[in-house]
């Protein structure tokens, strides 16, 4: 592996007290930022995870069972943002405390910078889905200070598939000591830190196997060089899953405009609460769900009867033009917010023909779990011959 080799000339060059400089490897596809650098922390760092496969048997004899084979696999990542300066020493509960609460608490800046981004996502929403701001310039994508570094794309370099297991302590210790490789050195041969990627139980596991190398008689015997972390697309699930845990329930398929009732009304059928089998779909819902509020509410304050309508009523420029930005600032922090898009919602539900009497909603309504029925989805209770202690607390068809 070419970085590899870059990496081992480094190294002997800096153990032996030599100039530290680039490999002069030429083979090597990685980028020109040199792979060591003392002033340096964090170069590059390792994402790994588990793969298994289960291998049959046509005949299951005594010795000849089906097994599972559990292996891991690994990939290093150049970093493209570089952490230098970062400290790895420990502070002390003196240092904590004499943090000031301005470097912890949002200022005012912050919410300025939050109000400001959040109404170029909005207006991008409008311009997609409204004709009248079809033409409206926005803002592509929200500078900040590492946009430029962070336009180029990740360079990946598969480090292999190890055939060991992470689900026990010994197999995690296996897995760390194959990573030692990799670990960076200073000048005199002691490990910098070496930020390792994997999921929130893998993170657990790493600990738990530092843990029990506690009482080595070095870092390299406490593996304490590595810093396990949560990989980008494992947060993104923590933080989906958070979010359906809160809005996503079963009790309000009834009300409408929630995310269980907007699941069932526009046939997203692939949503479940278990994100980790449905992130994609759980995640195109969210989606929908905050564009369709943001456009209803547009046409709300916009007093639109279709998307096609001329919006009115919006913050113009000197110039005398509408800009989608200024809307999406009155939309989002419009002090009527949540009774607004009660109406808008209410408005648009309302003009659907329901239940087996084809009329509007009104009354208490039951909710149909076949996601083909088409008799209405939702049915009044009087329609049906039924009460409210008729209504079962789970599934009804």
């Amino acid at each position: 592996m070419t970085t590899s080799a870059s990496h081992t000339e480094t190294e002997n060059k800096s153990s032996n007290g030599g100039n530290v400089q680039e490999s002069s490897d030429t083979t090597s596809n990685i980028s020109p930022v040199p792979l060591y650098d003392v002033n340096r922390q964090y170069y590059f760092d390792v994402t790994f995870d588990n793969v298994n496969q289960k291998v049959g048997v046509r005949h299951h004899v005594r010795g000849k069972q089906n097994k599972m084979l559990n292996m891991v696999q690994s990939y290093a990542t150049l970093e493209r943002v570089g952490s230098y300066g970062l400290s790895n020493i420990m502070p002390s509960a003196e240092t904590i405390d004499s943090i000031p609460l301005t470097d912890i608490l949002p200022t005012v800046e912050d919410e300025f910078s939050l109000r400001e981004e959040l109404s170029i996502m909005i207006s991008r929403i409008l311009q997609k889905f409204i004709p009248a701001f079809s033409n409206l310039e926005t803002i592509s994508s929200i500078p900040h200070q590492y946009s430029e570094v962070s336009a180029r794309k990740s360079e990946i370099v598969p480090l292999g598939i190890l055939n060991k297991g992470e689900a026990s302590t010994a197999g995690m210790i296996d897995i760390l000591e194959s990573f030692k490789e990799y670990v960076p050195r200073d000048r005199n041969g002691k490990p910098l830190p070496l930020l390792l990627y994997c999921d929130g139980l893998s993170c657990e596991r790493v600990e738990g196997a530092q843990r029990a190398r506690i009482n080595g008689e070095d870092k390299w015997a406490r593996l304490d060089m590595f810093e396990p972390a949560i990989q980008e697309w494992h947060r993104r699930l923590m933080y989906l899953q958070d979010t359906y845990d809160e809005l996503f329930n079963f009790e309000s398929h009834r009300e409408k405009g929630t995310l269980y009732n907007l699941k069932h009304v526009f046939d997203h059928r692939g949503v479940s609460k278990n994100i980790m089998e449905c992130f994609n779909h759980a995640d195109e819902l969210l989606d929908f769900a905050t564009e369709g509020y943001a456009v209803l509410y547009a046409m709300e304050l916009g007093e639109m009867e279709t998307i096609t309508d001329t919006p009115c009523n919006f913050p113009e420029d000197p110039e005398g033009k509408k800009h989608s930005t200024g809307i999406a600032s009155v939309m989002k922090f419009h002090p009527n917010t949540t009774e607004v898009l009660n109406v808008a919602v209410e408005r648009k539900l309302e003009k659907s023909e329901y239940c087996i009497c084809r009329l509007n909603t009104g009354g208490t309504m039951i909710y149909c779990c076949n996601n083909t029925c088409q008799r209405g989805g939702w049915f009044h209770l009087e329609c049906l011959g039924m009460l409210d202690d008729d209504v079962p607390d789970d599934k009804w068809f």
